[in-house]
């Protein structure tokens, strides 16, 4: 009897799970910036998630969040300078905010199929910042919880 109470528990271990998800991203880049003091700096990125199904359907949710270095703000720095930028969701300028989820979904998978999803995220550099010339860059990563 122990052998088929075995047999009959593995399919409800914490190894056979219903689905799994990944995200990938492209680099936001405000590419070079000449007299960054004068204008508005825009670009844009893509983040996209796809969910898959195991051997049964799924009920698939997830949540998506930005983390960074800095939780107050979002800068680029390069040793002797910053540039600050916001980073929004969808052009109605929805700002994402350090620890907060920016976007998410719920849906449903039928078994061995796939779901992706792809949000842009918008950047915006004010007009207004004295940097000194050279390359700036931040990390930010992106946290997918399912």
């Amino acid at each position: 009897m122990r052998p088929l109470l075995l047999l009959i528990l593995l399919p409800l271990s914490p190894a056979a799970l219903a689905y799994r998800c990944s995200v990938a991203s492209t680099p936001l880049l405000f590419g070079q910036v000449a007299g960054v003091a004068d204008r508005v700096q825009s670009s844009t990125a893509s983040v996209t998630v796809t969910c898959e199904a195991g051997a049964s359907a799924a009920s698939v949710g997830y949540s998506l969040y930005m983390d960074s270095a800095d939780s107050t703000e979002h800068a680029l720095r390069n040793g002797s300078g910053t540039a600050q930028y916001q980073l929004f969701m969808a052009n109605g300028r929805q700002p994402i905010l350090h620890g907060q989820a920016f976007a998410g979904d719920r849906y449903t998978l039928a078994a061995y199929t796939s779901a992706t999803r792809t949000y842009t995220v918008y950047a915006r550099m004010q007009a207004g910042q004295a940097g000194t010339p050279g390359t700036y860059q931040a990390m930010n990563a992106i946290r997918l919880l399912y």
